[in-house]
């Protein structure tokens, strides 16, 4: 199983793995043995996609990359579609807009280079 990370009310990322607690809240568990959870803010609660860039930077879901022929530059999403991670971004060429994603591989992130997430980053959408 691939680990999750989330941002916690200070601002800190930690990785480990996800749980909702008994309180309903969200934390995500440091150690096994020793086990300490932290609270993280439940919109930024990502899984590993398990998939590096070309840089060899790690991706998350809710990551957001630049790819090197897709999107003419701007930046794409990572998200859990139809039981695969894809890239996601809005097609605006032509008459209207639509959303359009494809299937991530090892052969697509090597020609990505990761430039922020959602949570932290979300400005990069617009």
């Amino acid at each position: 199983m691939r680990p999750y990370r989330g941002l916690t009310k200070d601002g800190k990322w930690v990785e480990g793995w996800y749980c909702k607690n008994p309180y309903n809240k969200h934390d995500i568990i440091i150690g096994i043995d020793d086990w300490f959870p932290y609270e993280v803010l439940p919109e930024s609660v990502a899984q590993q996609v398990g998939l590096k860039d070309k840089d060899g930077k790690e991706s998350w879901h809710h990551d957001l990359f630049i790819h090197d022929v897709r999107n003419g530059g701007k930046p794409i999403e990572i998200v859990w579609e139809d039981g695969s991670y894809k890239g996601r971004y809005v097609l605006s060429e032509g008459i209207g807009e639509h959303d359009f994603a494809f299937v991530l591989n090892d052969r697509e992130m090597s020609q990505a280079v990761i430039i922020g997430n959602i949570t932290e980053n979300p400005e990069l959408l617009k």
